[in-house]
């Protein structure tokens, strides 16, 4: 628990002071290179691991529920940031969120529906959760600028609170 404790205190207190130092690097040199990371002081979160470890532990619709939610989560920051790849990142995470809908809405014994979301699929849950994705990454992409930070912020909400409640619902 100590070390989890230490963990999540690193990276409370690391992502600013990281994000500061680009910042500042950034100001010195006159570069600022298109990229998307997350990271702190002891290096890049390991979001594959992450996502892999969901997979591995977690219902398989928490899974394709996260990864859905991470790219558009990405999409709406490169909206943000204005990065060269915004049309990219959001035409993917709209695929994404179009392919998880249209398995929310086959029938029940069809074998990509029961890939992505399991044997028991929550239909209503995935289909309200990857309209409201493809919802904020089509505004983020087309609103830009602070609407898109506020798009990639409520999309972080939503996976988190959507961990909450598949962590409490598995205890």
């Amino acid at each position: 628990a100590q070390d989890v404790a230490l963990f999540v205190d690193s990276v409370v207190k690391g992502v600013p002071g990281g994000l500061e130092q680009v910042k500042s690097w950034e100001e010195e040199s006159g570069c600022r290179p298109d990229y998307v990371t997350v990271g702190y002081s002891q290096g890049v979160l390991p979001v594959m691991a992450v996502l892999y470890l969901i997979y591995l532990i977690c219902e398989r619709r928490f899974f394709t529920f996260c990864v859905v939610c991470v790219a558009g989560v990405i999409s709406a920051y490169c909206s943000y940031q204005g990065a060269r790849e915004r049309l990219f990142m959001a035409i993917l995470a709209a695929v994404f969120a179009l392919i998880a809908l249209a398995c929310a809405t086959m029938a029940p014994d069809k074998g990509l529906r029961k890939a992505l979301f399991g044997k028991n699929p929550d239909r209503r849950f995935a289909v309200v959760s990857n309209l409201i994705i493809l919802a904020a990454v089509i505004a983020a992409y087309l609103l830009g600028g602070k609407l898109a930070l506020i798009a990639a912020i409520g999309l972080a909400a939503l996976l988190l609170g959507t961990a909450v409640y598949y962590t409490v619902r598995a205890l």
